[in-house]
């Protein structure tokens, strides 16, 4: 009988795992839609720099962009040659630009690492940092030229 109660207990835990709901999916909702992680491995060690503390980035203009409350975040600082091409910024916005802010993540914030999609006449594919709306710890803000 012992052989036959293993057999029970072992296609009952089977079953469990078949019924058993996927784990949820990292996603963090937009104004775009959801921004879901991103398996790619460039992204999933994004990921762990971002765990891990590191500064992200992002770029305005004022009185147009979001400023601490941005969702959309880079792991580069945005005065890196091609920075607006790989992160999807339309060049009118490159343009307009007059500031530049750092901040990290808190610790146990949601957030994912997913390319940045492309824009007209920027191509994306940069790793970003989408984060819901004020979750970040602002560390720097430079406004004017010298941006």
């Amino acid at each position: 009988m012992k052989g036959a109660t293993t057999a029970t207990t072992r296609a009952a835990a089977r079953n469990a795992t078949e019924l058993a709901p996927p784990p949820p999916r990292l996603q963090i909702e937009t104004p775009y839609g959801p921004a879901v992680q991103s398996a790619e491995p460039a992204a999933v060690a994004a990921r762990t720099a971002v765990e891990e503390g590191s500064t992200i980035w992002r770029q305005g203009t004022t009185g147009r962009s979001q400023a601490a409350e941005g969702q959309f975040w880079a792991l580069e600082h945005p005065g890196t040659p091609g920075y607006g091409d790989r992160y999807g910024i339309p060049p009118a916005n490159l343009e307009r630009r007059d500031f530049i802010e750092s901040a990290v993540v808190p610790p146990g914030t949601p957030f994912i690492t997913r390319p940045a999609p492309p824009t007209p006449g920027a191509n994306g594919g940069g790793i970003e940092v989408v984060v819901g709306p004020s979750s970040v710890k602002m560390c720097g803000f430079s406004y004017g030229d010298h941006c």
